[in-house]
């Protein structure tokens, strides 16, 4: 085994240790028999759960994860800043970041190889997450004042 599978197997079982703990924590706070709209929690749990590794483990979809997992980290993120929960937002982006080093990891051809350059907003820059963020977050506090 080398040096570079041992440490993406690494990282798939912290990710997936990750969102095991997250949906777990998710159980606990919104159960889905509680109410309907403690469904999608559940939902996104388990696609972190069972089908962002998944996809993480092969090389011909690593870039689906990727974008899969960001969105998970963004939307959640929108949705649980509404009720402030820190630390929970905090164990996403710890998920999200994981995610990026199994992407980064997958594109890295050797120890010599330049980062990235071009335009910051492009993907897979990391702006092209920062542009994502704020314009979701932007249709959501739209949605938010308008239609709640």
């Amino acid at each position: 085994m080398t040096q570079k599978t041992s440490l993406r197997i690494s990282l798939l079982t912290a990710l997936w240790f990750l969102a095991l703990g997250g949906w777990g924590l998710h159980w606990y706070i919104h159960p889905p028999a509680k109410e309907t709209s403690n469904l999608i929690p559940f939902y996104a749990g388990l696609i972190s759960v069972i089908f962002i590794p998944l996809l993480f483990s092969f090389k011909k979809t690593v870039s689906y994860a990727y974008v899969l997992n960001g969105m998970l980290a963004i939307i959640g993120t929108i949705t649980m800043a509404k009720y402030k929960l820190l630390p929970d937002i905090a164990i996403l982006w710890g998920k999200f970041l994981l995610g990026k080093a199994l992407f980064d990891l997958e594109l890295l051809k050797s120890d010599e190889a330049r980062h990235r350059s071009g335009r910051f907003w492009r993907y897979p820059n990391l702006g092209w997450w920062y542009v994502h963020a704020a314009s979701l977050t932007g249709a959501f506090l739209l949605g938010y004042y308008y239609w709640a």
